[in-house]
């Protein structure tokens, strides 16, 4: 087993700064800065233990947006051998990174949202998986509160289209009000999870050479996006090259709604794609890889001059089917997976412009920042039915990680030095209420574990230098 323990502090003042490390090529952690403080994250890399033999080259991308401060960073890698008496967990043996240039990631914009990648993926390969990390800065650091809303990343082969990512709403932890997140951070903020496609069942379409592209959908002006990936393999001597049975991609379906005095805007959009690979995994043995997906987007906006109000939602709901057929009889793997990010906040913003460089940036002025009624979740329920001639086991897997922030007032003297970014020059009020449950469970009953961990804070007008709020609740409920 491979663990990264990755440790930072900010000192001074400092913006919250994405950070990534590479191994051979391949991301495998991604996350963003606290805008104060010290932070630990603990990462399982055992998925990526190929990398780790022989010869390994890294790269860590260290936060490091500052203004007159610094962040400090370490990285400590831990190997844990398999017990004794214990067989190896099966992790796959390939794997070729995509798009991951910069050692951050590739990026992309309005004038150029695609980019490709010529890939040689080997013809005896039994499992696939696709992964993805894929994030915007600029306008698109909000972009779930633009006009228009829907984003959608599209990868492809050879251009035709085989999955869709619907990106999650990340709030990073300078984000909307920042005081909201000290120390109590938004879902995931400091371990970004990658976006994971089971790509077995469009083994037909990979194997051999291809252009492999990934493209994002309705890019803001001013805006990047970083999106980097790898493509996971496992391969074994006595596997066949794979044949397509399968494919069909309908483009997303997109109703916006809005009035001629544009003080809603509302969009929702859906799609389906699915495919079908036949896979020799011996001379005896043959596996037949389904997939099915489908998505839908909602985001409605309401606004005037200070207030803007969202109500969102993304859901992607995944079935995945293998069939192996022998001469003695099959076995069948149903897999269904149900992935949704449900958000919503009531946020706002007055700013009195004091001085100016002839009326553009940097401009001074009294502002107050307001964020109520925040729910930003991710979901993810899975269920996994196997079934053979004499008996039928199913697990279910549950991952719930969910913030509720609420009361959130900043107000003060800020300097703004472009549309998205200012610095907080002086502080008159502060308040803020933020509350973070993260859940896992795996059942049935035996074995069962469960994991929950609940954490809450509350400020009003706390103390300088850092303004952080008071944790009141920090309790974790273990159960084997």
């Amino acid at each position: 087993m491979v663990y990264d323990c990755s440790n930072g502090e900010a000192t001074g003042q400092v913006f919250d700064s994405s950070y990534q490390l590479v191994i051979n090529g391949v991301e495998v952690f991604q996350g963003t800065s606290p805008e104060y403080g010290r932070w630990v994250v603990l990462k399982d890399l055992t998925l990526y233990s190929s990398l780790f033999k022989g010869d390994v080259e890294y790269s860590f991308s260290a936060p490091s947006v500052v203004i007159k401060s610094s962040f400090l960073s370490w990285i400590t890698l831990y190997f844990y051998p398999t017990p004794s008496g214990s067989k190896p967990p099966s992790e796959p043996n390939t794997i070729i990174p995509l798009w991951s240039c910069y050692c951050r990631g590739t990026p992309l914009t309005a004038k150029s949202p695609s980019s490709t990648v010529q890939v040689n993926i080997p013809n005896n390969v039994v499992r696939a998986t696709l992964q993805l990390y894929v994030y915007g800065f600029g306008f698109d650091e909000f972009w779930y509160s633009n006009e228009p809303s829907f984003r959608d990343v599209i990868v492809s082969v050879d251009s035709n289209p085989i999955a869709s990512i619907l990106p999650f709403p990340y709030i990073n932890t300078g984000g909307i009000d920042l005081f909201m997140w000290r120390p109590i951070t938004g879902v995931f903020t400091l371990d970004d999870p990658p976006y994971t496609v089971d790509a077995t069942p469009a083994l037909g379409m990979l194997e051999g050479s291809h252009t492999l592209s990934v493209t994002v959908e309705n890019i803001a002006p001013y805006s990047t996006w970083l999106v980097s990936g790898a493509l996971l393999l496992y391969t074994t001597p006595q596997a066949g090259q794979a044949n397509t049975l399968s494919c069909s991609f309908s483009a997303p379906q997109i109703s916006t709604q809005t009035n001629p005095t544009f003080t809603y805007s509302n969009q929702s959009a859906n799609l389906s794609y699915s495919y079908s690979s036949s896979i020799p995994l011996s001379p005896n043995r043959n596996l037949v890889a389904s997939e099915t997906v489908t998505q839908s987007f909602q985001n409605n906006q309401t606004f005037n001059a200070v207030w803007e109000n969202i109500t969102g939602d993304e859901t992607t709901n995944t079935h995945v089917e293998y069939v192996i057929n022998t001469p003695t009889g099959s076995t069948v793997s149903d897999i269904r997976q149900t992935i949704s990010y449900p958000l919503s906040l009531d946020t706002g913003f007055t700013f009195s412009v004091t001085s100016t460089t002839n009326g553009d940036f940097p401009m001074c002025g009294v502002f107050s920042i307001y964020l109520y009624n925040l729910l930003q979740q991710w979901h993810t329920l899975t269920t996994i039915t196997n079934t053979t001639d004499t008996q039928t086991t199913t697990t279910r897997q549950n991952l719930l990680d969910t913030v509720n922030a609420t009361d959130g007032v900043t107000s003060g003297t800020i300097e703004l030095i472009s549309p998205t970014a200012g610095i907080i020059t002086g502080i008159t009020y502060i308040s803020a209420n933020t509350t973070k449950i993260y859940i896992q469970t795996q059942s049935p009953l035996t074995p069962y574990t469960l994991y929950v961990h609940i954490i809450s804070g509350a400020s009003n007008q706390p103390p300088p230098p850092y303004f952080a709020e008071t944790i009141l609740v920090d309790k974790v409920i273990s159960r084997p």
